[in-house]
């Protein structure tokens, strides 16, 4: 990890775990404190999930606060000293304007210190045991899988797809992966678990990737033209060794990130807050390309094939409740349970303006014309998971 300076170190909950040794009596003990609504739901969850097939995980900012990282409101939210010494709000700070050369806060200089604390934040984290837990359950699917072998089409439906391939269009197939994440997390913490690489959809975008800025000033009425302006790619090790942070004036001391296009500043690849130049790569190997084939594929083979899908909601605020509604709509194309991890936020709420006429009393969520089952556990990620863990496979 590049050179650390204390003034920007970030501080955050703590992140200690009742669960932290995950040994099955440990487990039992803290299971038979909770309430009895609670055990019920766990025991439901667990149902749910050694029954599945298949698994999707939307996560929002809740999933990391047991590794230690910050969300971004709330009690655990993370604090920046010297952005808030300056009296500058983190949605103030984190908006691309702050990229630009003649910013009042200091351009790409200020811009770039801010990145880097958050780019050393979670460097100086690891994946809590949740994460761990999440990636042996798709080893266990994706085993199940190979050991029913591939689904058979049936003639009619094979030449249907074959008929409809001929006239340039496509229909879902069944996927070769039994796990797709979706996650409004930048941390990159879900493609550092190796069963999930190539598997996961960064709504938001990871501030270990890079993209074009586009332009230097705010004045600037015409774009630059950079070959590289429709690409991302990943943040360089020399890179990070080569900014320091200057504690006194919160600005990078040297040489920051360039885009090879242009040799003009580059940006972090992340969603920012007002922010029109954020860049999502489409094609075929795009990450949302790939998401969406996987859950059309799944959509396909739970509906014709009787397969069962597995939807796991964790961390995920009603703030931006991005992640949120795209579990939702998810669970009501496949009509599959969702289990919604959350300390705070657990229960069967939707967002209104998007899904209508909300949940109904009993143990589904969804619309009328959508409706799915559903539980709510009032945990954090790690704990739940770990318990769910040990209910379905080790008690």
């Amino acid at each position: 990890m590049a050179e650390s300076v204390p003034s920007t170190t970030i501080e955050m909950a703590d992140p200690s775990s009742p669960l932290e040794s995950g040994s099955p009596g440990v487990c039992g003990a803290f299971y038979s404190e909770l309430a009895e609504e609670t055990r019920q739901s766990l025991q439901q969850a667990a149902k749910f999930l050694k029954s599945s097939d298949y698994m999707i995980v939307f996560a929002g900012a809740g999933m990391g606060v047991d590794a230690g990282l910050g969300t971004f409101r709330g009690g655990g939210r993370m604090l920046f000293p010297p952005v808030e010494e300056r009296k500058i709000s983190y949605p103030h700070a984190c908006k691309p304007a702050r990229m630009d050369e003649d910013d009042l806060y200091g351009g790409p200089p200020f811009a770039w210190a801010f990145w880097k604390t958050c780019i050393d934040s979670y460097a100086a984290s690891n994946p809590h045991r949740g994460y761990e837990i999440l990636g042996e359950w798709a080893e266990k699917l994706q085993a199940k899988k190979e050991k029913d072998g591939p689904i058979e089409e049936p003639i009619l439906r094979s030449l249907w797809s074959s008929a409809v391939a001929l006239t340039g269009g496509s229909t879902p197939r069944v996927p070769s992966s039994t796990v797709q994440v979706c996650t409004s997390n930048v941390d990159g913490y879900f493609e550092r678990i190796s069963t999930f690489k190539g598997h996961v959809h960064e709504l938001h975008g990871c501030v270990l990737r890079l993209q074009c800025q586009g332009k230097t000033r705010s004045s600037s009425s015409q774009p630059i033209v950079c070959p590289n302006a429709t690409k991302t790619w990943p943040i360089g090790e020399e890179e990070l060794r080569s900014m320091k942070i200057d504690p006194e004036k919160y600005h990078v001391v040297g040489s920051l990130p360039t885009c090879h296009g242009c040799n003009r500043p580059a940006r972090p690849n992340v969603m920012m807050f007002n922010d029109a130049q954020y860049l999502t790569e489409r094609g075929a190997e795009s990450q949302e390309e790939i998401c969406e084939r996987w859950r059309e594929g799944v959509v396909h083979a739970v509906k014709h094939y009787r397969k069962c899908c597995l939807a796991l909601e964790i961390g995920a605020g009603k703030e931006v409740p991005t992640v949120r509604q795209k579990a939702d709509e998810f669970c009501k194309l496949a009509g599959c349970p969702l289990v919604r991890i959350n300390l705070h936020d657990y229960g069967k709420e939707i967002d209104h303006s998007r899904s209508g006429s909300g949940v109904d009393a009993g143990g589904d969520a969804g619309t009328s014309s959508g409706k799915y089952p559903f539980v709510g556990l009032p945990m954090s990620a790690a704990p739940a998971l770990q318990l769910l863990d040990w209910l379905s496979f080790h008690s």
